[in-house]
């Protein structure tokens, strides 16, 4: 039976329609037991709080998390991140760092870029992926990832990042979290992270 894109799921059979809705919860929660072939996609539905100039390394509140259900040998997890970044009269840009991390560990660092000096609402996004190469107790993740900054105008600039083999334990009922975090070397300055996405892939 084929279904039509837009078609009320209340028009087909009632048991067939709360199985329907029963998948697609867990396609997005991660706790079904098929994991071969749902396709797991997140975003943030509501701008992460912003970041005002500092010199210490702040988390932004948006966290995606790896579940144990969602890890299988070879599976491809995916970060896209876009945002801006203000320095305000009469503030220097002096640098902006990002890091992703698992948990509290650092895993993708990307170095110091230096911004638009007196610049308002500029650019800049983040690609990551993540592998799972194996699971178990000691688990292992690698990564990449790809950050495009603004660092003067007109001028894009890009950086490969690779993060290092990482153990995680695959069996506990712990949950990652996965975050993205920036220092400030611009005291007069402000930072927003606004689309965070996340996908997992298909076996």
């Amino acid at each position: 039976m084929s279904i039509g894109v837009g078609v009320p799921l209340g028009n087909f059979d009632p048991q067939l329609s709360a199985y329907l809705r029963e998948l697609a919860r867990k396609a997005v929660d991660g706790s079904t037991e098929d994991f071969r072939v749902l396709k797991h996609k997140l975003a943030n539905i509501a701008n992460a709080t912003s970041i005002s100039g500092t010199a210490s390394e702040t988390d932004f509140s948006i966290t995606h998390t790896l579940s144990r259900h969602l890890y299988q040998p070879g599976r491809i997890f995916k970060l896209e991140q876009h945002g801006l970044y203000t320095t305000n009269t009469p503030g220097t840009s002096t640098g902006y760092r990002f890091r992703i991390k698992l948990n509290a560990s650092n895993f993708i660092v990307f170095t110091n870029k230096a911004g638009i000096t007196d610049a308002s609402n500029v650019p800049w996004s983040i690609e990551a992926t993540i592998v799972v190469r194996s699971i178990g107790t000691s688990g292992i993740l690698v990564g990449h990832g790809n950050l495009i900054f603004n660092t003067s105008a007109g001028v894009a600039t890009v950086e490969a990042a690779r993060g290092p083999a990482t153990t995680v334990n695959t069996e506990s009922t712990t949950e990652i979290a996965l975050t993205t975090s920036v220092q400030m070397d611009d005291t007069d300055g402000q930072c927003d992270l606004i689309d965070s996405i996340f996908y997992a892939s298909d076996f």
